[in-house]
């Protein structure tokens, strides 16, 4: 979605890092390895309205005054305007309940797993190798 690009161009020429969320298999994984026993998991699609997408596009000009070169900013902010201009026809003309669907957020259910048994990998409580004991 161009409205994501932009938004994402402004935070990074702002020199601030983009937001983004773990992916959803790394996640898993990591309940895994750290005791939990996965019990669902769905994916959920993003929907943009426009008040949704006109608050994405508010970030982008939030960023504009961080701009090093401010010819850059100028030019940015005459994108998002016309991007603004073109939001609602764009949104109209895509779906008739007025929203884009554009990614996806996810929901895990998960539990303590009782069966976990943590493996020593040599932290603090791992045993010293000129110890003697196990």
């Amino acid at each position: 979605m161009e409205i994501t690009r932009l938004r994402d161009a402004c935070i990074l020429l702002a020199g601030h890092r983009c937001y983004r969320e773990h992916p959803r298999k790394w996640v898993e994984r990591e309940l895994v390895a750290n005791g939990f026993k996965v019990l669902d998991a769905q994916q959920l699609p993003i929907l943009y309205s426009e008040h949704s997408a006109r608050r994405q596009l508010n970030v982008a000009k939030t960023k504009l005054k961080l701009f090093q070169d401010r010819n850059l900013a100028a030019a940015m902010e005459l994108s998002i305007a016309d991007l603004d201009r073109r939001l609602v026809a764009a949104i109209n003309s895509q779906s008739p309940d007025r929203r884009i669907k554009h990614g996806f957020d996810y929901v895990i259910a998960a539990e303590v797993d009782p069966t976990f048994v943590p493996a020593r990998t040599g932290g603090a409580d791992a045993a010293c190798p000129s110890d003697p004991s196990p």
